[in-house]
């Protein structure tokens, strides 16, 4: 793939946490200036996350600060499995469908797709079943739902309930829509195929992290480089 070295690429790194990797990733890129094929002028590394005070503490550091002054750095509150822009905090810059990068985004996720959100779905006999969770309490009329003793008396109730292969349809966007249907009808059929003695399965599918890679698609021209 060409690059266009006259236009930015941005590295995004999806939940940076404390920005730990982060500090050491654009460390190493700033010490190979001299060896990558691309002005390191243009190159700008982003560290997202979902909270506002992860990225206070990015701001406020001072390891990072002179990487932030040279426009190497710069930071966007993003919920990667929710929103479809991402707002840069230092230049003022959104990626977003309205205003793309030409060049491909590049996207760190380190240790972030297994915490984004998952759906599990169960084949039973032949029947395809949702996994859905409820959260309630043993204490009968909690005063207060946002005290955090409320944890002592919370309990879950975990159970299946029937849903069809299309379950996605109406929730998910048209271009994922088809295909996610298209993996349940696959585990279904399989299973049903599979499983002479009924005994049933699971299938585990990460919906946050198909969705976070479909908002990083739309913030560009080229398609992004995990």
């Amino acid at each position: 793939m060409k690059l266009n070295k006259n236009e930015k690429l941005y590295i995004v790194e999806l939940g940076a946490g404390a920005g730990k990797f982060s500090f050491f990733m654009i460390k190493a890129l700033w010490e190979l200036k001299n060896i990558i094929d691309f002005p390191i002028v243009n190159i700008t590394y982003v560290l997202t996350d979902f909270t506002e005070s992860n990225v206070n503490f990015w701001k406020g550091h001072h390891a990072l600060q002179p990487y932030v002054e040279s426009g190497q750095l710069d930071f966007a509150i993003f919920d990667a499995s929710n929103d479809e822009q991402i707002r840069l905090i230092n230049s003022g810059i959104t990626l977003s469908k309205e205003n793309p990068t030409e060049n491909p985004i590049f996207v760190v996720a380190n240790y972030i797709f297994d915490t984004l959100c998952h759906d599990v779905f169960h084949v039973d006999a032949g029947v395809l079943k949702e996994g859905v969770v409820s959260v309630g309490t043993s204490k009968e009329g909690e005063p207060d739902l946002q005290d955090p003793d409320i944890i002592e008396t919370i309990n879950n109730k975990y159970q299946y309930v029937p849903t069809e292969v299309d379950y996605y349809c109406d929730i998910e966007r048209d271009v994922d829509a088809p295909h996610l249907k298209n993996v349940l009808t696959w585990y279904k059929t399989y299973f049903i195929e599979n499983d002479p003695n009924e005994l049933g399965a699971s299938v585990l599918l990460p919906i946050g992290s198909i969705r976070a890679l479909r908002n990083t698609t739309t913030t560009t021209t080229q398609s992004p480089t995990t």
